[in-house]
């Protein structure tokens, strides 16, 4: 395990000894989602700047709008506040125009403001890309040199928090609708099933739906995984979950069991990286004797027989998990289409919930690690005076985050 130390230099060290100001500073390093982001980037500014009368925040949305949700307006897209946000530089005046300003901020912000008031205009870029990704309109007094050095230090913590929820909505943002590669409900109809086969499927598929309540994404993965043994009547089944990256596969079930451990392996691993490439489903005739080895290990018992069939996400066209079934049972040794249709049917009804699921479970884990980050950040700040004190610190708060042995 590796440690990174960190020494604060004096200038840095002076910026941070008021506990006001380190507070509003790791305040902006616990937020994910853009609701908190424009709390805490006002309260900082108002700690920050203990004269300030008024804050309103906007944030990019889109390409170029800037929004603000206080009230619910963008920003002019002409003017002297744009003129200035494309700068991208700071800027305080003795006031703004009326007209390009929401009623709520006029007293504070209009033109002429009185002598000791300015108008300042913050726009905060982010360093890959060149224009404005979050806005500041403050009303305070005139800015001293200190305060001039504190929004220094504000405006490049602000810009990375503004970057990283945009990152986070990014990632779980539903794109616009398109042709899915998934087969519709209509077009399952046309293979090879009966009407009764079908009035039987749908009526389990809709008891399974009204199943899916849990928030807990292994929870859901279990009950749907049970319900893919009965259809298909496996021995055993599981879900290998596609990172967001595309780059890794894992598994949190196998069968009735959560793994303690989730399994995690290369997307290239063998024929299930053309899996997720061509979607299209592959059996065990498709895998090699080592793969088919490796899978047996994961397992738990030898296999016989295999089906893994690749769920389309609706919403982007994306392969986000392969569902496979092993081990044939009922008198068969192979899976057929009516089992590869079982599959697809299901997923119709239930991969949106498993996403999203996954998706808030992901995003309160994040939440979590960026508090305990906070915490540690905390932690350290109070023996910035004492280096031999503050360094013992940091490899007791390593270790804790690690769970390493020292």
């Amino acid at each position: 395990m590796r440690f990174l130390l960190i020494i604060l230099g004096p200038a840095a060290s002076f910026m941070l000894t008021s506990k006001p100001h380190q507070d509003a500073l790791l305040r902006l390093a616990a937020v994910v989602d853009a609701r908190s982001l424009r709390v805490a980037l006002q309260d900082s500014i108002q700690e920050l700047l203990p004269s300030t009368e008024c804050v309103c925040v906007y944030m990019l949305e889109g390409d170029s709008r800037l929004l603000s949700d206080d009230p619910l307006h963008e920003l002019p897209k002409e003017g002297k506040i744009r003129n200035i946000v494309n700068q991208l530089k700071r800027c305080q005046c003795a006031g703004l125009p009326s007209s390009e300003l929401p009623e709520k901020y006029r007293i504070c912000l209009a033109a002429p403001l009185p002598a000791h008031r300015r108008a300042v205009v913050i726009p905060i870029s982010h360093q890959e890309q060149d224009k404005a990704i979050a806005v500041f309109l403050v009303g305070c007094n005139a800015l001293s040199d200190q305060d001039e050095l504190h929004l220094n230090i504000l405006e490049k913590h602000a810009s990375v928090a503004c970057g990283r929820v945009q990152t986070v909505q990014t990632s779980y943002q539903r794109p616009p609708l398109s042709p899915s590669p998934v087969p519709s409900h209509n077009a399952l109809l046309q293979l090879n099933v009966s009407d009764q086969d079908y009035c039987e499927l749908d009526r389990n598929i809709l008891q399974l739906c009204g199943e899916l309540y849990d928030l807990d994404a292994a929870s859901l993965q279990l009950k749907v995984i049970n319900y893919l043994q009965q259809q298909t009547q496996s021995q055993c089944c599981c879900l290998l979950l596609v990172s967001e990256d595309n780059h890794q596969l894992f598994c949190q079930v196998v069968g009735d069991k959560v793994l303690e451990e989730e399994i995690s392996f290369p997307l290239m691993f063998g024929r299930f990286g053309q899996v997720v490439e061509k979607k299209k489903s592959i059996t065990l005739q498709d895998i090699s004797a080592e793969e088919r080895r490796q899978l047996s290990s994961m397992l738990g018992c030898e296999i016989l027989s295999m089906l893994c069939v690749p769920v389309v996400s609706r919403a982007t066209g994306q392969v986000v998990a392969l569902a496979c079934a092993f081990n044939k049972q009922g008198g068969q040794s192979r899976y057929t289409k009516v089992d590869e249709h079982a599959i697809q049917h299901c997923f119709c009804y239930t991969s949106t919930v498993l996403t999203s699921t996954l998706a808030f479970q992901k995003e309160q884990k994040l939440k979590v690690e960026c508090q305990a980050l906070l915490q540690v950040a905390k932690n350290l700040f109070t023996h910035l005076d004492d280096v031999s004190v503050l360094l013992q610190e940091i490899i007791v708060e390593a270790r804790n985050l690690s769970d390493a042995e020292m």
